[in-house]
């Protein structure tokens, strides 16, 4: 569906896939629990808007940081793909920048404080989950696992 918007400004943002392969057969990643609408109570990929002054790096660990506690540095090389479909949030016409970066989850302790925006972090299995993540999450993960076997 094809949302037309009489005035537009497009927002730019970041998503992050951290991930772990180390299980044949599964696929580990980080997710958080949205404790505000959109998607209130689903699990997304921790990300959000760029701010001023900052570059897609910075914003991806900030956020990254800010949502699940966990410190990680990105270069443009774990930049996987775009994301610029004009309908991929409701709200506004947001272009993400998804950043993957294998990093060592199962059996991972995630310490975190709860906030206003994120309620819970989690490790899930791609493949034995059952929850379906909010926005086009769950196309971006199906994408990256599938570039894997490319």
């Amino acid at each position: 569906m094809l949302f037309l918007r009489k005035s537009c400004k497009p927002r730019i943002a970041v998503d992050v896939l951290l991930y772990d392969t180390s299980s044949s057969n599964n696929f580990y990643f980080l997710a958080v629990r949205r404790n505000t609408e959109p998607y209130k109570g689903y699990f997304v990929l921790p990300g959000g808007m760029v701010e001023c002054n900052e570059t897609v790096e910075e914003a991806a660990m900030r956020e990254l940081k800010e949502e699940s506690g966990i410190n990680v540095n990105f270069s443009p090389k774990d930049q996987f793909r775009v994301y610029s479909q004009p309908n991929r949030d409701h709200r506004y016409h947001v272009i993400t920048v998804v950043f993957a970066k294998k990093y060592s989850l199962k059996n991972k302790k995630i310490t975190y404080q709860s906030n206003k925006e994120i309620r819970e972090v989690k490790v899930l299995n791609y493949f034995n989950k059952k929850e379906v993540l909010g926005f086009d999450h769950e196309f971006i993960v199906r994408d990256f696992i599938n570039s894997l076997n490319d």
